[in-house]
């Protein structure tokens, strides 16, 4: 989010003490994500910790909220075995909880990792893309017969479709004056035939999923570079795990399978010594799902929540700039992936 909460900040030092008896001396907003606020919690000692804070009375917060009980216990587990360790830790409460609540609120509190994200490192350059197969192939060899956590499964089920064209429709259909509305006409209308196509695509690439039985590791969910964080020592580490599920290797892969990204995936299949083969019914998939979603969301913050201005120029820049733009070279993409 681009905003902080006003009302939160006046008793963020008071919540997060009552909570999780630490003690709060400063606080800095983090503008990043879309579902989530984040906010940079620090003692008098200057020991750090990461705040997430879910507002419920958004469908993306109280998602994002629902969701907490799905992965922060693999975080948990994760980092306090030797299986993977590379990301933040979560912290209980002082009642024993992962999560804490008040009012529309949930929050959880994890280590504060130090340094920057792959966000605005787009080439990665060989070194990133070596180091990021290497964790990559780390996490995907991590034995599920090992963990005691429930782990969502992939179903290759849609969970926006009618959400979609409900919000599609309203667009073509509005005939008021927020300006905002009205630019994301501008940008998304000319698109309709190019969505349409996407769309169908999709349910041709989901009938085959459905059909079919792959083998399935366990994968982050997320994995662009605003999820990755590159510390002082090279090291990366593994940001955001609400999409954690079990899955075939495609879904943290997809978004790494054009020529530019050659080095990542030796590295990958080097580090698990795998002759590494993409099922490219499954690349498909997992990218016209993760574009049309995506899509779907902006929609929605859009049209439907009240969100402040900061906030719908991000989400009108999402999709014109970083969704619409770019579906005729993944359609590129999705295709030498079907030559290759």
């Amino acid at each position: 989010m681009k905003q902080g909460i006003p009302e939160l900040e006046n008793r963020i030092c008071e919540l997060v003490h009552q909570f999780y008896a630490f003690y709060v001396s400063a606080y800095e907003f983090v503008p990043i994500g879309d579902s989530a606020y984040s906010y940079m919690v620090e003692n008098a000692k200057h020991e750090r910790r990461y705040l997430k804070v879910f507002d419920t009375t958004t469908q993306k917060g109280s998602l994002g909220a629902k969701k907490l009980k799905q992965y922060v216990p693999l975080m948990l587990e994760l980092s306090e075995s030797n299986l993977f360790r590379d990301l933040p830790k979560p912290y209980y409460t002082i009642s024993g909880d992962l999560q804490c609540s008040f009012e529309r609120f949930t929050c959880v509190l994890f280590d504060y990792i130090d340094g920057e994200t792959l966000a605005d490192s787009y080439p990665f350059s060989d070194d990133v893309q070596t180091r990021l197969g290497e964790q990559l192939a780390k996490l995907h060899a991590v034995p599920l017969t090992h963990l005691c956590s429930q782990i969502v499964k992939e179903s290759y089920r849609v969970d926006f479709g009618d959400g979609l064209h409900k919000n599609l429709k309203s667009l073509q259909f509005y005939k008021g004056d927020d300006r905002f509305i009205l630019r994301l006409q501008s940008i998304v209308l000319p698109k309709a035939e190019l969505i349409n196509r996407f769309w169908d695509k999709f349910c041709e690439q989901q009938s085959i999923a459905l059909q079919s039985t792959h083998a399935v590791v366990l994968c982050h969910g997320d994995l662009w570079g605003g999820n990755i964080m590159k510390r002082v020592n090279l090291k990366l580490v593994f940001l955001d795990w609400e999409g954690a599920v079990v899955a075939p290797i495609e879904r943290d892969l997809f978004s790494y399978v054009d020529s530019e990204y050659t080095t990542l995936r030796l590295a990958y299949a080097e580090a698990r010594q795998m002759n590494l083969s993409l099922n490219p019914d499954l690349v498909a998939f997992y990218a016209y799902r993760h574009q049309l979603r995506n899509l779907n969301q902006w929609l929605h913050n859009l049209l439907n929540e009240n969100f402040d201005d900061d906030q719908k120029e991000n989400d009108l820049e999402m999709i014109g700039f970083h969704c619409l733009d770019r579906w005729t070279s993944i359609e590129t993409t999705v295709s030498q992936v079907y030559e290759g």
